[in-house]
């Protein structure tokens, strides 16, 4: 047996997401740099059998989002005499042998809260928040919390739940919403969405409401006005999973051990920029009761089926994946130019931007430039993404003449 690998499990359920490329990104990083080995599990396979040849010296390390999955999981490698290490479904219980890496949700959006009130914002709401979700009612405790520290009235009423319908969630919000001067959002799919409705009902971002999301976004960089949001350093979380991994292989007696990454506020003009807040300090922070947990367990998370959202985390997971050719690519096909003018353009040849064009059909899982195109003015608007566009466009032909000279 191979004593110098690190065994990863992943539920089925996370494969292609955003946050789940950067831990592994992050894992795979830092393994590298520890010489360590990695062997994947089927994490669709739940069989004792599948775990018969891992090292039970080291923990196995599990990315999950649902709590169901993993608490199958949790009983196999008990069964195994399997430590293990959990990361980001947002459980706050240690359980024995089962060490958990988790972001600041809590404390994140105390922070925020009280940034917003720094800003002058008089009521900020908290929206979207997903009932079926362990880390949106991390967010939630956090959010009650803050506004009992500044002294303010919490109301039920001033949370607005997302269960599985964005639209609806919207519309329960604007029937309020001369009731409001912020709100936050549970992550930054829906404060893009919020915006982009405030816009066609004539709110004005940030004059008329401020909004801040949790995701730190490219899409929330690309939307106009851009958008305050809270870094989630899930590529850190995936270095520390391996650290983690290391001192919890050398310390056998070491039962459970719990890990909070550093989350910070990135404040741009959907906040007008400022940055006047200060991070909360000596905050008793939530562990989820049991019983809020089984309510959640029973739940299967809805967020994702919404088609708008799908949409949107489409069009993500497409800028996460270009590079300069493809801003370029892109840039052209949004002002409608044909393969000749592209070629031209960036001194490529047809079969490339033939390539190009699939690929970034493939990630965005579009059919068509046409849809493509549709549905980025739709849910972004095509004047920020071109803008964004040219940004990095111009960033790149700057840094090549640099490089050059």
């Amino acid at each position: 047996m191979n004593k110098n690998v690190l065994y990863l499990l992943i539920e089925p359920v996370v494969l292609g997401t955003y946050w789940y490329s950067m831990i592994m990104k992050g894992i795979y990083e830092q393994a590298s740099k520890r010489l360590i080995g990695i062997k994947l599990i089927e994490g669709s396979l739940l069989k004792k059998e599948n775990f018969q040849y891992v090292d039970t010296d080291g923990p196995v390390i599990v990315v999950a989002a649902t709590i169901n999955w993993f608490n199958e999981i949790y009983r196999i490698l008990q069964e195994s005499q399997i430590r293990s290490i959990l990361i980001c479904t947002g459980e706050q219980r240690l359980r024995r042998y089962t060490s958990i890496i988790s972001l600041s949700h809590e404390e994140s959006t105390i922070d925020i809260v009280n940034y917003m009130s720094k800003a002058g914002r008089r009521k900020t709401a908290y929206f979207a928040c997903n009932p079926k979700s362990l880390v949106d009612k991390l967010k939630l405790s956090g959010y009650i919390k803050a506004l009992n520290m500044l002294d303010q009235k919490y109301d039920e009423g001033d949370v607005y739940y997302n269960k599985g319908c964005i639209e609806e969630c919207l519309n329960l919000f604007f029937k309020k919403i001369n009731s409001y001067d912020g709100a936050i959002c549970a992550n930054d799919v829906s404060a893009i969405a919020l915006m982009r409705h405030a816009t066609k009902n004539g709110i004005k971002i940030p004059e008329d409401l401020y909004v801040a999301g949790f995701g730190d976004t490219i899409i929330g960089r690309i939307i106009n006005p851009s958008l305050t949001s809270v870094t989630l350093n899930y590529f850190d979380v995936g270095i520390q999973a391996v650290e983690n991994h290391i001192y919890i292989k050398k310390n056998p007696n070491i039962l459970s051990q719990f890990t909070t990454i550093k989350s910070t506020i990135i404040t741009r003009a959907s906040t007008e920029f400022r940055c006047e807040f200060k991070e909360a300090e000596n905050i008793l922070l939530s562990v989820m009761s049991d019983h809020c947990i089984e309510m959640l367990q029973s739940n299967e998370n809805s967020f994702y089926s919404d088609i708008y959202v799908a949409d949107i985390l489409k069009l993500e997971n497409m800028f996460q994946n270009m590079d300069s050719i493809d801003d370029g690519i892109l840039s052209g096909i949004s002002q409608g130019h044909t393969y000749d003018t592209l070629t031209e353009e960036l001194n490529i040849s047809e079969s490339t931007v033939k390539y190009r064009i699939k690929k970034l059909l493939n990630y965005s899982n579009m059919s068509s430039r046409r849809e493509l195109v549709t549905i980025i003015d739709s849910l972004l608007g095509l004047d920020a993404v071109k803008s964004y566009l040219n940004l990095n466009i111009n960033k790149d032909r700057n840094y090549k003449q640099s490089d050059n000279s």
